[in-house]
C-alpha cells in the first residue's frame, strides 16, 4: 500500500469515526494515532477531494465541536479548580492601577 493510500484510509475512517461518535480532532488524532495538527490538516484539504458528501458531515460535526469549545473550558477549569489544582485566587480579576 502506498502511502498516498494510506493517508486517504486514514482520513476516511477518521471522518467516519469523528461522524460516529461527534469526538473533536483531539480525540480522533488520539485514536488514529497521529498528531491534530496532521490530522486536521489531512481531513481539511484532502477529504472534499476524496468524498465531498463526507467531508460535509464532518464539517458539521467541527463546527459544534468549535461552538462547545467554551463550555468544555468552563468544565475542565471546574474540575480542576475541585483537585486543587488551580487557586482561586488564580481566578479573580485584579484592577489594573491607572496613572
Amino acid at each position: 500500500m502506498t502511502t498516498s493510500q494510506k493517508v486517504k484510509d486514514r482520513v476516511v475512517n477518521a471522518a467516519d469515526y469523528m461522524i460516529k461518535t461527534h469526538c473533536t480532532i483531539r480525540e480522533a488524532a488520539k485514536e488514529f494515532g497521529v498528531a491534530k495538527s496532521s490530522l486536521y490538516h489531512q481531513i481539511v484539504n484532502y477529504l472534499p477531494y476524496i468524498d465531498k458528501a463526507r467531508y460535509n458531515q464532518v464539517e458539521k460535526v467541527l463546527k459544534e465541536n468549535k461552538a462547545d469549545a467554551h463550555i468544555r473550558g468552563g468544565i475542565s477549569t471546574g474540575r480542576l479548580i475541585k483537585l486543587g489544582k488551580i487557586p482561586m485566587a488564580c481566578l479573580v480579576k485584579r484592577k489594573v492601577k491607572q496613572s
